[in-house]
C-alpha cells in the first residue's frame, strides 16, 4: 500500500475572499474597536463636563468626577468605569457587572483629603 504525502497548499484567493468576508479582517475589525472606542470617549467627556457643570462639586465640595474615581455608597466601594446621560456607571468592587447610580444619591467620592458626600444642588 502506497501513502501519499499531503502538501498544504494556501487558501485559493475565492476561499481567502470568502474567509475574509465571513470573519472580517483583523485591521477592519481594529479600526472599527478604535472608532467606538473615540465615541465612547467623547461620550462621556460630554457627560463629565454636564455634571461637572450642572452639580458644581468640584466648586462646592472639592470632588473632581473621573472615570477610574472611586466612590463609595450604602457602604459599597467602587471605581466608575463610564457615564450613562447624568448618572455614573460604577464597578462596585466584588461585583460581576457595573451598576447606574446618580451621580448625588447617596454617594460619597475619594478625595485628597478623604471619603466627601455629594449633595444635591440646592434649590433657589
Amino acid at each position: 500500500m502506497q501513502h501519499h504525502q499531503h502538501t498544504p497548499t494556501s487558501p485559493t484567493p475565492l476561499l481567502t475572499a470568502s474567509l475574509s468576508a465571513r470573519h472580517g479582517d483583523a485591521r477592519t475589525h481594529n479600526l472599527l474597536d478604535s472608532e467606538e472606542a473615540e465615541t465612547n470617549r467623547r461620550r462621556q467627556t460630554t457627560d463629565l463636563k454636564h455634571i461637572a457643570t450642572y452639580y458644581a462639586l468640584e466648586r462646592r465640595f472639592g470632588i473632581h468626577i473621573a472615570i477610574g474615581g472611586r466612590v463609595r455608597t450604602n457602604g459599597r466601594e467602587g471605581t466608575i468605569v463610564d457615564t450613562a446621560g447624568e448618572q455614573l456607571k460604577i464597578q462596585f468592587d466584588g461585583a460581576e457587572m457595573p451598576s447606574t447610580r446618580h451621580v448625588t444619591w447617596d454617594m460619597e467620592y475619594r478625595t485628597a483629603t478623604g471619603w466627601t458626600a455629594a449633595k444635591p444642588v440646592p434649590v433657589p
